[in-house]
């Protein structure tokens, strides 16, 4: 990845004790409701270079947490992320320009069976040795804004925000050695 100092290249394991796929929605226009989701996986493939590097993530959706279980239970029910008909949401990059001082990471997000195109402000952390597993970890953080309506996720429902914002603060492992 130019400009970004990882190395060996290979598929980066998502560390899943160090990383959080989160959101946040305003409710009733006077504050804001955060979420995750506690059930994913992924993997980052890092390239030579950003055109080659790519990343998928797919989480399953009966695992949303708000901290409220009634609140969770609407979440997983029909009216938002219809979780029996529609199991898992995932994300798969399409790819991966230099912004600024950091990236855009662009890719197809699929919610409820719908798939859009997504950018994600994504921010590299650095890298450190982790002395539990003595390999490398490696820290970003990847931001958007999407519109539930255009999922079909809780259209109707008035008391909460059509936009939502998208956090993942993503730490990957690096690869295994042959």
């Amino acid at each position: 990845m130019t400009g970004v100092p990882l190395s060996p290249s290979g598929a980066w394991a998502v560390d899943t004790g160090h990383t959080q796929i989160g959101f946040s929605i305003r409710h009733l226009g006077i504050s804001t409701v955060h979420g995750f989701f506690t059930e994913y996986s992924g993997e980052a493939i890092i390239g030579d270079d950003l055109d080659s590097s790519s990343i998928a993530l797919s989480a399953k959706t009966s695992s949303v947490n708000t901290g409220n279980s009634w609140r969770d239970g609407h979440l997983q029910g029909p009216d938002f992320l219809d979780c029996e008909n529609h199991p898992e949401m995932s994300f798969v990059s399409t790819s991966l320009v230099a912004a600024g001082d950091g990236y855009t990471l662009e890719g197809d997000l699929t919610i409820r069976g719908v798939t859009k195109r997504v950018p994600f402000s994504l921010a590299f952390h650095g890298t450190d040795v982790f002395s539990v597993d003595n390999k490398t970890h490696a820290g970003f953080l990847a931001t958007a804004t999407i519109l539930r309506s255009e999922f079909g996720a809780g259209y109707g429902v008035p008391v909460a925000s059509d936009e939502v914002q998208i956090r993942i603060d993503a730490q990957l492992i690096e690869p295994e050695q042959a």
